[in-house]
């Protein structure tokens, strides 16, 4: 008689009881799941938790980019990405007769770091800030050859420096912000917007007196890029590549390089070798000539070079004349050639103008084949068949040439040579010898 009443009476009851149990069940849920990444465990204290040390949580946050307007390759995902939108307007693209390379603004606006052996030969060096802007003209300041480290300056204040740290510990993550194989988007529409300012990631494999070891991906173009830590500072200034190895120079030595600028002579470059290969055809008094020569020396500044060449040159006649002979000459060609080395360049691609002049030698054998023809016992072959008796003679002589000279070359990207030669004979203009090579240069 009671149960309706108590029936409609337990129901708040049972209600609340199934809340509360909903609640309960809940609660040890998000206490069972595990904590995101970087995220304290629960009930662990606050000081305990994991120093903030990416760029997103140390630094102030960069301005956010105009959906509208930002590309997607521009805000790589995770810490990169901060990173990437961090440094990427103190990274610039450096440019040499070596080449194309990397390089960013350390210290203030006017300051570039970059690898020393990008920018040996000390001339004709400018930098890019950004693709299609204006190459702006940069001098070296200050080298460390044995570091391969360079500073250049420009005086165009092209914006904030990026921040200087010691190496991470092994197996700390970096980034390489650079141009590798910048040059082959320069050349082909298919790259473009590709190959420079990008980013490539990796971690610290090593790290040594003033080197560092990383395996982020470098290519012909990366030398000078900076790598960066998490936090977005340069923690090195890439280098080379051996096999699967990328080496950096350590950035916490740029500071004491930098002290160096105006207590040393400005750097102007300096002697480097050179070898040159060349196939010639030469034209001597109605002759032609065809050899090939090499040539090894030393250029300084990439101005002045002097080389020394030797070679060999070849020319046969076939004369079908009374009496019957050949003529065949051979010449081992040696010289010395001072040069004079104007650098520019032909849109992206470095030509050298070289103006040489010297003294040209040759070792020349002339040898002369002739076919003797004899009829024995009287035959005469106007009255019927004879046999006849053959004979080959030779005469050889042998005599010294010398010729000033006047050449001029042009190297074409660095490796390619297309050169004339004027070899001057004083005592008969006429038979001056025209020389023309095509040929490789390094």
């Amino acid at each position: 008689m009671h149960t309706p009443s108590f029936r409609r009476a337990a129901r708040p009851i049972l209600a609340s009881a199934l809340l509360f149990t909903l609640a309960l069940s809940a609660t040890s849920a998000r206490a069972d799941d595990p904590p995101a990444a970087g995220a304290p465990a629960a009930g662990a204290p606050a000081a305990d938790a994991p120093a903030a040390d990416a760029l997103t949580m140390d630094a102030p946050p960069a301005a956010a980019p105009d959906p509208a307007t930002a590309a997607p390759s521009d805000a790589p995902a995770g810490w990169e990405g901060a990173v990437y939108a961090h440094a990427r307007p103190a990274v610039l693209r450096v440019r040499s007769v070596y080449g194309d390379g990397g390089g960013f603004l350390f210290s203030d606006g006017h300051h570039v770091a970059t690898a020393f052996h990008l920018i040996e030969s000390g001339r004709d060096i400018a930098v890019r800030a950004a693709p299609g802007d204006d190459w702006i003209d940069a001098r070296v300041v200050a080298v460390d050859p044995d570091a391969d480290l360079a500073i250049l300056r420009v005086d165009v204040d092209l914006g904030a420096p990026l921040e200087l740290a010691a190496p991470p510990a092994v197996g700390e993550p970096v980034v390489v912000l650079g141009h590798p194989l910048g040059s082959v988007a320069d050349d082909d529409e298919v790259f473009e917007g590709l190959l420079t300012w990008s980013l490539t990631r990796g971690m610290v494999s090593a790290v040594g007196g003033q080197s560092l070891q990383i395996d982020a991906a470098l290519a012909s173009g990366s030398s000078g890029a900076p790598v960066l830590d998490r936090r977005g500072r340069v923690v090195g200034v890439a280098s080379r590549r051996d096999g699967g190895v990328g080496v950096a120079t350590r950035a916490d030595a740029l500071p004491a390089l930098l002290e160096e600028v105006g207590t040393e002579a400005p750097y102007r470059g300096r002697w480097r070798p050179i070898l040159e290969l060349e196939a010639q055809i030469a034209v001597e008094g109605g002759q032609s000539f065809g050899g090939v020569s090499m040539g090894l020396g030393a250029v300084g500044w990439e101005r002045f070079g002097i080389v020394g060449r030797f070679g060999v040159l070849a020319h046969t006649d076939d004369v079908s004349d009374e009496p019957l002979y050949a003529r065949r000459i051979a010449r081992l060609t040696f010289g010395l050639e001072a040069q004079f080395r104007h650098p520019f360049r032909a849109g992206d691609v470095p030509i050298q103008l070289v103006i040489g002049a010297g003294l040209a030698g040759a070792r020349e054998s002339v040898r002369e084949e002739t076919l003797e023809i004899a009829f024995p016992g009287g035959c005469d072959p106007r009255n019927g068949p004879c046999a006849a008796d053959t004979r080959m003679s030779a005469v050889e002589d042998r005599r010294w040439l010398f010729r000033p000279t006047l050449r001029v070359a042009l190297l074409i990207g660095g490796f390619a040579s297309l050169s004339y030669q004027v070899q001057l004979d004083v005592m008969s203009p006429g038979d001056s010898a025209h020389v023309i090579g095509i040929g490789l240069s390094w």
